[in-house]
């Protein structure tokens, strides 16, 4: 069984690639495609929130647990970018989704 992960294991320093955290949408939202653009409701913030483009290619992703490196490989797979924005990008999207409750990050087993 995975457990839930405090906010805290973002950081600068965190090797994303070389852990064994698992990302996946918070089970305390609902979200919905329309005309290629992501709505997701948080249902205890009562907050709306719109993703487009490469930030709705990340949502997609998270609808199964996914690592963080399999995430970039799927980004970098539908867009021309390079792998270190790539990754910085991701990160940061990440820890944006963490901080406003739509991301459950998991440990799997290994």
């Amino acid at each position: 069984m995975a457990k839930a992960f405090p906010l805290l294991i973002f950081g600068d320093q965190m090797d994303f690639a070389n852990s064994n955290l698992r990302f996946v949408r918070a089970p305390e939202q609902l979200s919905c495609e329309l005309d290629g653009e992501i709505a997701i409701l948080n249902l205890g913030s009562k907050l709306y929130f719109g993703l487009t483009d490469v930030a709705a290619a990340v949502w997609r992703e998270l609808e199964t647990p996914q690592s963080f490196a399999d995430i970039v490989i799927a980004v970098m797979a539908q867009y021309d970018v390079e792998a270190e924005q790539c990754r910085s990008d991701v990160a940061a999207f990440l820890e944006t989704l963490s901080e406003r409750g739509l991301l459950q990050v998991q440990e799997s087993a290994v």
